[in-house]
């Protein structure tokens, strides 16, 4: 199985602020989730969840999985912050 899922929110732009639209759009696809089931399929259950965030809970992935073992998606938000910070520095002109 894979070593990393990397989840990416989906919606139509079209369905954006359109409750009903947006329920009619994901109705078909309710079974796509990311769950603790297909992690378990992840490289000998030990593979890991990526998300750029933001993302619906048990939309897209399930608390389960979020909360657990295999997310590794607040270390992935801090080292963004971490990287952003300093390419900001260094288009200031501020880089050490």
């Amino acid at each position: 199985g894979a070593a990393v899922i990397y989840a990416k929110s989906w919606g139509r732009l079209e369905c954006f602020g359109d409750a009903e639209a947006e329920a009619r759009d994901r109705a078909g696809l309710r079974h796509w989730r990311i769950d603790e089931d297909l992690m378990h399929r992840t490289a000998g259950g030990r593979g890991k969840l990526m998300h750029c965030l933001p993302l619906r809970r048990n939309v897209v992935v399930t608390d389960g999985v979020l909360d657990g073992p295999w997310s590794v998606v607040t270390d992935q938000a801090e080292n963004r912050l971490h990287v952003q910070r300093a390419l900001l520095l260094d288009l200031l002109g501020e880089s050490r």
